[in-house]
């Protein structure tokens, strides 16, 4: 994989045809999205329609079936897929990204983002609920919400592998957090349906999630949606894994005697 730009991306083939590439993205909670002029080529024929949020506005979108759709060795059959427009992702590596793969497609495999290896791997196998680098995840909307604390405080908050940032909270949250210095205007979010003004500052308070500790963590606040979401800039020094099946997922970021680490 490489994310290198921030955002986790790849190579799929779509039966014969590619390689494209493919952002892959934990926050989305439909196993694949493709663009609407990758759709039009393939000629792919409409199965259905669902409805398609950013989070803040929710709109209809067509569905296709993909018959075959390859990652590496991994070959996915009937992938249903939602259509949409993806210009506003941009390029990765001078690339134009055709579609995105998300959570729900890796439900029968170990998913693990390797960011310091960069590597994708997909294997068969579980995780043990008493590694002390597992934690528990939720999946109310398909994704996974982790659980972390922030100096005393505990939250769930979503591994969001589209998001180049480090931690991205919505204003309530934000709101009862202590942050280091004065929260300012540090640019723009955007999403699929609109952009968003994002505030920063770093949190006065360390961030614990696994074993991992953080300080000096860069947080954007927003008021584009209601969750918080864990992204690049914190997970880059990390080996993520998730067990669906479990609702497991395990965290690595220790020295070589397995010591936890600190990181800023």
């Amino acid at each position: 994989m490489d994310h290198g730009s921030g955002h986790v991306v790849v190579d799929v083939f779509l039966g014969d045809r590619g390689p494209y590439l493919f952002q892959v993205d934990t926050y989305a909670s439909i196993g694949a999205c493709l663009d609407d002029d990758l759709a039009r080529e393939l000629a792919l024929p409409v199965s259905g329609t669902t409805q398609n949020s950013d989070g803040h506005r929710t709109v209809e979108r067509d569905l296709v079936d993909i018959p075959e759709l390859r990652l590496g060795d991994a070959v996915f059959r009937d992938v249903r897929t939602l259509v949409d427009d993806y210009d506003w992702i941009g390029t990765r590596g001078g690339r134009r990204v055709r579609g995105l793969l998300g959570f729900p497609l890796f439900r029968d495999r170990l998913l693990t983002f390797d960011y310091p290896g960069s590597r994708l791997v997909l294997e068969r196998g579980a995780l043990e609920a008493d590694d002390p680098d597992v934690v528990p995840y939720r999946a109310t909307t398909g994704s996974p919400d982790v659980p972390l604390t922030i100096g005393d405080r505990s939250i769930h908050a979503g591994v969001d592998t589209g998001h180049g940032g480090a931690l991205i909270v919505p204003r309530s949250l934000g709101d009862e957090l202590t942050f280091a210095s004065e929260l300012r205007p540090v640019g723009t979010a955007r999403t699929a349906y609109g952009t968003r003004e994002i505030l920063g500052a770093p949190l006065a308070e360390p961030l614990v999630l696994a074993r991992a500790r953080f300080l000096d963590v860069p947080v954007h606040v927003w008021s584009g949606g209601e969750r918080a979401l864990l992204g690049h800039g914190l997970l880059s020094g990390l080996v993520v894994t998730f067990d669906q099946t479990r609702r497991l997922a395990r965290f690595v970021a220790s020295s070589a005697d397995g010591e936890a680490t600190e990181r800023r």
